[in-house]
């Protein structure tokens, strides 16, 4: 287990963290009640959040939504890297949402989001993401740059098309 991440929303304390086993890679959720002084003696495993197909994921709390947001990188350490989003509605399943691209450091990798106290986003927010990157020379491993890269959440609710910006189909 590794990466962990935790988001607060009305006393329940969500933790988020990689898992890896002879089954695959997940990112799994457990919870915890977050008005108790001793929180962590109330941890409950829950479930397979989802296939981790990402490096690890950054959870933040929409609050104008009330949903959960996931960013991950994808496909890290090459020139087809990007970020990857899940949405979630409940905290606990997530599900696959959009892949961006376009303005993202090739090679990137452990990204993070700024956020609130809680975990929490508010839509006004200014965001920004941060993670590393390379120029992909193997020759170079571990010499990496971090970027901070200001973002603008939106909501959009129209139909998803293959030829949507950012979208790879």
């Amino acid at each position: 287990a590794g990466e962990v991440c935790f988001v607060e929303v009305e006393g329940t304390l969500y933790i988020y963290y990689t898992w890896s086993s002879k089954n695959g890679e997940f990112m799994m959720v457990s919870t915890a009640d977050a008005g108790r002084r001793d929180w962590p003696a109330t941890i409950q495993g829950r479930t397979v959040a989802c296939q981790k197909l990402f490096d690890q994921a950054d959870i933040v709390y929409v609050e104008e939504e009330k949903k959960f947001l996931g960013f991950g990188t994808y496909q890290r350490f090459s020139d087809h890297s990007g970020i990857q989003l899940l949405e979630s509605e409940d905290g606990i399943h997530f599900e696959y949402s959009t892949f961006v691209s376009d303005k993202i450091a090739k090679f990137c990798h452990n990204m993070g989001v700024s956020k609130g106290e809680n975990g929490h986003v508010c839509m006004k927010d200014t965001m920004y993401i941060g993670y590393g990157y390379s120029a992909g020379d193997k020759k170079v491993w571990g010499q990496w740059a971090t970027r901070l890269q200001k973002i603008q959440l939106s909501v959009y609710d129209g139909d998803i098309c293959k030829d949507d910006q950012g979208d790879r189909g």
